[in-house]
């Protein structure tokens, strides 16, 4: 919807939206995780003191709990993996 949509329609779709009530949103969503899971970062998945038998994935899955960031690229820096194959 911008400007490329006419006034009308856009009058039309607000009306709309307005006609379907309050939003239900999930609490779940937005709430923030129980400090007692520690530095487990299984506790997350309802196993605690859990271990994948790989060391790679276990230390990436650290690295996501500890600084709550979960792109590739972060992993990749952090864990320093290249992505490509060094020159022969």
């Amino acid at each position: 919807m911008g400007r490329s949509c006419p006034i009308s329609k856009w009058k039309t779709w607000c009306v709309s939206s307005r006609s379907q009530g309050t939003p239900d949103y999930l609490d779940a969503v937005t709430e923030e995780p129980d400090e007692d899971a520690g530095d487990d970062p299984y506790a997350v998945f309802g196993e605690g003191n859990g271990e994948s038998g790989d060391d790679l994935y276990d230390r990436a899955l650290a690295v996501v709990a500890r600084d709550k960031k979960a792109s590739t690229s972060y992993i990749q820096r952090r864990l320093q993996i290249a992505t490509t194959a060094p020159p022969p």
